[in-house]
């Protein structure tokens, strides 16, 4: 039995919660010395399957709640974050399947990328307001986290695979089947075996007193 933490990050570049805890974690990770999984997985897929329609398809007032509480969050961790101007299109229309799929192909054939690709999807869309669906926005990532064009061109032509498919479909499943219904989906791995559940950006400081850590708070001299 591992005497080591061990944290996996469910995510979904879609979600601009997930980008709030992922950048949490990110700076929490070396202060709390723990071991760290970011997994790709398909929120919309997840959706479907628990029955949650997600904050956009919800009551007009939750809506508008969903981004002034994101820029309060954004502002105390120091993430440049800013709502889409058309953000029906960018979060319902537009989606983030192929960048997750994307995303999937990284962690399965170069995992240390999966983290900066992640970062520069959620830059695209929630800092800069570009689209992160199309095949020209996967490749400027690409380049971005300094893949070759070869390998680019490779993983570009593995996206509407069928294992690719089944690889990001089985980490929703995993996800699921641990209790997930919503991104950030965060599972903690005790050294006594056990493993517990959060969801949401929020509950960092419960997942330090669980760990026996401090919580550092926002560390915004650690953004990267």
């Amino acid at each position: 039995m591992s005497k080591r933490v061990f944290i996996e990050f469910y995510f979904d570049v879609l979600s601009p919660y997930a980008w709030i805890g992922f950048e949490a974690l990110a700076r929490y990770q070396p202060v709390w010395d723990v071991d760290v999984r970011w997994r790709p997985f398909f929120m919309g897929g997840l959706f479907k399957d628990t029955g949650n329609k997600g904050i956009m398809l919800q009551a007009a007032a939750k809506k508008q709640f969903f981004f002034t509480d994101l820029a309060h969050l954004a502002k105390y961790y120091g993430i440049p974050l800013i709502q889409p101007k058309d953000a029906d299109e960018a979060m319902i229309k537009h989606g983030s399947l192929r960048a997750q799929r994307f995303l999937t192909l990284l962690d399965a054939q170069h995992r240390p990328l999966v983290k900066p690709a992640a970062r520069e999807f959620w830059l695209r869309r929630y800092s800069r307001d570009q689209d992160i669906h199309l095949n020209e926005n996967i490749i400027e990532v690409a380049r971005t986290v300094g893949l070759s064009n070869k390998i680019t061109e490779n993983i570009m032509e593995q996206l509407d695979h069928n294992d690719t498919k089944k690889q990001l479909l089985s980490a929703t499943e995993e996800a699921r089947a641990s209790g997930a219904f919503g991104a950030p989906w965060i599972n903690v791995h005790t050294p006594d075996g056990q493993v517990h559940s959060f969801w949401g950006s929020d509950r960092f400081h419960i997942i330090a007193h669980l760990i026996g850590q401090p919580f550092p708070g926002p560390l915004r001299n650690s953004a990267q």
